[in-house]
């Protein structure tokens, strides 16, 4: 059973779940038409870009990666990652090619595409990529879902929801604290994350106040459903489980959670 929790979480199967989550329920909300072919390329793709910046930074990972077990079983699988990959990548085109893009929405796909590029790319002349410079890591990764988010509604010539795809572009923001804490003896003072500048405990504080104010801006904007307590719920767990090496998977699982659950939210009041 641990190995397929550890082939679930450490393939970005889990996470690329959690953001399809957020996609399909928000096009369900706004009542998108083809909210299953935009889900299906935001699962591949998510998995195409954690992927292939797990696969350059293997190497780099050995050294710096604070989670072993992530290691040990990438190391030990690096040929299925490899196949994972090609697999979602090559779907990933067909759902492109499926997609009527206009102009803008095109324009967008190949901005969210250099922001991958530059985010797993190791470029040495940058301290070894655009993810280690100062802020850049937790901006890059919001803006890319954020671009997923908005990608529909510009395609189809919709209105775009800018003030809560923002708010979710915030909360996947602050979604990435519990990794920055993990991560935090092993990155460079360079990068200048929020750990490091303010410490893990005021980083778990103003994770929890910012995220439960965010929730209660979604209640006071769509609506109750009780989803919104479990989430702040799981985030104050997510936040203040101990991070032990035997429970590295929960506490990842934990992590995503709230987006998944956040995504049925939007499907539940839809």
């Amino acid at each position: 059973m641990k190995q397929v929790a550890a082939t679930f979480i450490y393939s970005n199967t889990w996470v690329a779940l959690s953001l399809s989550s957020l996609l399909f329920g928000l096009c369900s909300y706004f009542q998108l038409e083809h909210l299953y072919l935009y889900t299906a390329f935001g699962f591949t793709s998510t998995i195409s870009a954690y992927q292939l910046h797990r696969l350059f930074r293997l190497k780099e990972l050995h050294t710096e990666q604070t989670d072993n077990s992530r290691l040990s079983w990438m190391k030990t699988h690096k040929q299925a990652q490899m196949w994972w990959f090609l697999l979602c990548i090559t779907a990933t085109a067909i759902f492109t090619l499926m997609i009527e893009w206009n102009r803008t929405a095109f324009l967008l796909l190949l901005i969210n595409a250099i922001i991958v590029l530059l985010y797993a790319l190791p470029i040495k002349q940058l301290g070894n990529g655009f993810r280690n410079l100062p802020f850049f890591k937790n901006l890059f990764i919001s803006s890319s879902w954020m671009l997923v988010l908005a990608l529909p509604f510009i395609v189809e010539n919709r209105s775009l929801p800018v003030p809560i795809i923002c708010l979710l572009g915030a909360m996947t923001c602050l979604y990435i604290l519990p990794f920055d804490i993990r991560d935090l003896p092993y990155d460079g003072k360079h990068m200048r994350t929020l750990p490091q500048l303010l410490g893990i405990e005021k980083v778990k504080i103003l994770g929890v106040v910012a995220i439960s104010s965010c929730l209660l801006l979604l209640n006071e904007w769509l609506g109750f459903h009780w989803l919104l307590l479990v989430v702040t719920v799981v985030t104050f767990f997510g936040f203040y489980l101990p991070l032990r090496q035997k429970n590295s998977l929960l506490l990842e699982f934990l992590w995503e959670l709230p987006l998944f659950l956040i995504g049925c939210y939007f499907l539940q009041i839809a």
